[in-house]
């Protein structure tokens, strides 16, 4: 398994009394200490161990770890992954190899060919987003010591009863700037994104993790005057589209070597976050602008001379007019967070109609409350004629879909945002992938208002992803992969750094799935993806006036 970077779960709960919420980090993570066996030399292998009980019930579980030399973890008998180096930890998801409510056995084994070896460790058990317990590397733990140069026995049943007490060599953030687990290091806290942030280069996908059998290059990092992008599409000609997240697109000519000519092809339009090519024209739908526009090439020149305004919306702009894309049907669908009002002219004849702040024992108006000016239907999802002719509204009760896909069979998804700041409280819902269908409400409402995911005229999420900040969604349609990831919709992450493959099976009228992390890094903020013409994955990162990159990932064995 490779490593993966992540910052334990820090959960936020709801404190209350009157009308006033507080939000606060409770449960923080304690920091591991450096262990070593007493006996050990330079060059000496060294079996760390360590039994532990893991809760009844578990959400997810995330093992961080540095080493004085090169570490390979097994856990349960199990092999979990290999790390390295003192300067930072790595970390890796072991949610599956944990048997919940039994022991569980945990060795680690460490050689340095220049020091005696040396661990540091911090196992996550979350329960639940309110509940975390902790495992980290103290004097608690068992040691080995191994005969040099010679075969490796195996972890035997009597192991942990005859291994030594390892000794504490002090807590991991004793030496100010050396600590591993500190979070502007490896691992992928929610404020990963600000690295990038005048990093003046794009990340080296070498860093990245990725799903073997793929690989990932950098085409091109933003320069300074390039600003900093959030949309792409790709053109009839196959010329690559960006969004500038201030004001303005790119037209990027591509060739064999990478990018061959930049060009400003709109210098106008602010913040478009959303960019389709369909019908012979251009589509952007401009959050900052507050519009969705059509531009068209009249002249046959490249110059996209005509712009005509097709829907204007009032509204905020934080949870605002996001990604776009041309239906089955012919018709564009644009996802709309919660920000946005729903245009005056929408169509009589659109399948959600009845929305209403329809609970027993609503939430009490708070005007400190995040989103507490969100009209009904919040989050929305329109269907559009290409003209702008007629406009539905298709589905509501969201809070910031930042972007929808369409399966094979013509269902629709979007990958919906949580309410960060009700982590811990009964009421959170999880950031989610939804199957959208017409006529749907999907229970968004600010504070205790928001309909629980069980209530009977309301569907259920595909899966819940948890903790996250979603922006592009795709199918893998058309791309160059196993066919496994040819039908799994990715998930672009950009806090957290990662796009996720999510797998579905149907499921009576809807659909269950699972996901797994198909490539990460940090930083990573990625903020859009599509497959390109050469049926490679193509993605932006940026966003929040960041440095931004272009990648492409293609499979290693294409099918």
């Amino acid at each position: 398994m490779k490593p993966i970077f992540r910052l334990p779960l820090l959960v936020l709960f709801g404190a209350f009394h009157t009308h006033v919420a507080f939000a606060q980090v409770v449960n923080r993570p304690p920091v591991p200490e450096w262990i070593a066996a007493t006996e050990a030399r330079t060059n000496q292998p060294v079996r760390f161990l360590k039994e532990f009980v893991a809760p009844p019930t578990l959400l997810k579980s995330v093992l961080l770890g540095a080493a004085e030399g090169i570490a390979e973890v097994s856990l349960n008998g199990q092999r979990v992954g290999d790390y390295s180096g003192a300067a930072k930890a790595a970390g890796f998801d072991v949610t599956a190899r944990i048997k919940p409510g039994q022991t569980n056995l945990l060795v680690v084994h460490v050689v340095s060919p220049t020091n005696a070896a040396a661990l540091a460790l911090l196992l996550e058990l979350n329960a639940d987003l309110s509940r975390q317990s902790w495992l980290i590397s103290d004097a608690t733990w068992r040691t080995m010591t191994l005969p040099q140069n010679m075969p490796r026995p195996p972890v035997r049943a009597s192991d942990y009863l005859q291994a030594k007490p390892a000794r504490s060599l002090g807590r991991a953030d004793a030496r100010a700037g050396v600590n591993p687990f500190s979070a502007d290091k490896a691992i992928d806290s929610y404020n990963s994104w600000k690295l990038a942030a005048g990093a003046g280069q794009a990340t080296d996908p070498a860093t990245f993790t990725l799903l073997p059998g793929f690989k990932a290059e950098l085409v091109r990092s933003a320069l300074p005057e390039e600003g900093s992008w959030i949309a792409l599409a790709f053109d009839p000609q196959g010329r690559l589209t960006l969004a500038r997240e201030k004001k303005g697109l790119l037209r990027l000519t591509l060739d064999s070597a990478g990018v061959a000519k930049v060009e400003v092809i709109n210098d106008t339009l602010l913040e478009c976050r959303g960019l389709l090519y369909a019908h012979g024209a251009l589509y952007a739908n401009a959050n900052n602008s507050k519009t969705l526009v059509r531009l068209r090439d009249t002249k046959g020149t490249g110059q996209l001379d005509e712009t005509t305004e097709l829907l204007k919306t009032e509204g905020g702009v934080g949870h605002g007019r996001n990604h776009l894309k041309l239906g089955p049907d012919g018709w564009l669908w644009i996802a709309n967070g919660n920000n946005v009002h729903l245009p005056k002219n929408l169509s009589t004849n659109s399948p959600l109609r009845n929305f209403a702040h329809d609970r027993l024992i609503p939430c009490p108006w708070d005007a400190g409350m995040f989103d507490g000016d969100v009209l009904l239907p919040a989050g929305h999802i329109l269907r559009m004629k290409p003209d702008g002719s007629e406009v539905q509204l298709w589905a509501g009760g969201l809070r910031n879909p930042l972007d929808v896909a369409f399966n094979e069979h013509g269902d629709l998804f979007t990958f919906d945002a949580d309410m960060e700041w009700d982590v811990g409280c009964p009421w959170y819902m999880p950031n989610r992938v939804l199957h959208v269908v017409p006529g749907a409400d999907y229970g968004w409402r600010r504070g205790t208002g928001r309909w629980p995911a069980w209530y009977p005229d309301t569907l259920p999420s595909v899966v819940d992803i948890g903790l996250a900040s979603p922006t592009g969604v795709i199918f893998g349609h058309g791309a160059k992969f196993p066919a496994k990831y040819q039908k799994a919709l990715f998930l672009c992450d950009w806090a957290y750094g990662r796009i996720l493959a999510v797998h579905m099976t149907p499921q009576g009228a809807s659909y269950t799935g699972t996901s797994e992390l198909f490539v990460g890094g940090r930083p990573m903020n990625v903020t859009d993806a599509c497959i390109g013409p050469d049926g490679a994955m193509w993605f932006t990162t940026g966003g929040r006036g960041t440095q931004s990159g272009l990648y492409r990932v293609t499979a290693v064995k294409e099918e």
